[in-house]
């Protein structure tokens, strides 16, 4: 420490005192950005909180988005959670119900708590970016699925994630899920959750929003479908059908959320 600057010290001081809060997900203490640092005093700072415990228990986030001089830390806790645990329950149903082939297992893994670097873009070469959660074949560098989710967390820093991972990955990675969870003015909270799909580098965008709180009036089941080729990030390997559908189910995603939020002292919109 004694070889820092005064500026590192001063914003490691701060990060270190923001992971040393008591979890308290009502008190809001799950987030915490840090604007113009440049990428060698990011890279110092996280270099000293390479051993933080809060820092390496799944789904806790460390992002230095270099095209912002920003660092973005989320800690984990159980709403951070939710998508991720939901979108291990439906790769769970897809196993059960016979729709992956054998080879899946061993082609895609998944995981909380990887963190990337070496973006392929200039503006991103310094990026440091762990997601939420993520899911990627075994032979690419970066995700074919991410999961980005937020609390106190701006929506405008959410976006700011998936941008990397849209613009910074040579186009492996296919789809991006943000779910924003917002505490409102009525002391209850909304939740969103968009489906961004990145069809190749230069390709076209598209973007599919659901609201999980307030809930739609009609009891109609919801449901978002993607491919096996995206998960296998655009190319298949033989014999796989890279057409096969996957389903997410929003309303299953709704359910959990509900007794998540109430089990942290929460109340859904």
């Amino acid at each position: 420490m004694a070889d820092l600057a005064s500026s590192i010290i001063s914003k490691l001081d701060t990060i270190t005192a923001f992971l040393a809060l008591p979890d308290c997900i009502t008190n809001k203490t799950d987030y915490l950005s840090l604007d113009s640092i440049c990428s060698s005093d990011a890279e110092k700072i996280r270099d000293c909180l390479v051993n933080d415990p809060v820092l390496e228990s799944p789904s806790a986030r460390f992002t230095y988005d270099a095209e912002f001089q920003q660092i973005r830390v989320t800690r984990a806790n159980a709403v951070i959670n939710i998508t991720a645990g939901w979108l291990q329950l439906q790769q769970k149903a897809w196993m059960k119900a016979k729709i992956l082939p054998e080879a899946y297992e061993n082609d895609i893994t998944a995981f909380c708590g990887v963190e990337f670097r070496n973006f392929a873009s200039t503006t991103h070469s310094s990026t440091i970016k762990t997601p939420n959660y993520c899911m990627m074949p075994w032979t690419s560098i970066f995700p074919s699925l991410v999961v980005e989710t937020g609390y106190t967390q701006p929506a405008t820093d959410l976006e700011r994630d998936k941008e990397i991972w849209k613009t910074a990955t040579n186009g492996e990675t296919k789809i991006v899920i943000i779910t924003k969870f917002s505490p409102t003015p009525r002391n209850t909270v909304m939740g969103v959750i968009g489906f961004h799909r990145i069809n190749g580098v230069g390709g076209v965008n598209t973007c599919s929003k659901y609201t999980i709180f307030p809930p739609p009036v009609t009891k109609t089941e919801q449901s978002y479908h993607i491919s096996l080729g995206e998960v296998y990030s655009g190319t298949c390997p033989e014999g796989i059908d890279a057409d096969t559908e996957l389903t997410l189910s929003i309303s299953e995603l709704r359910d959990i959320s509900r007794v998540v939020l109430v089990g942290c002292g929460l109340v859904p919109d």
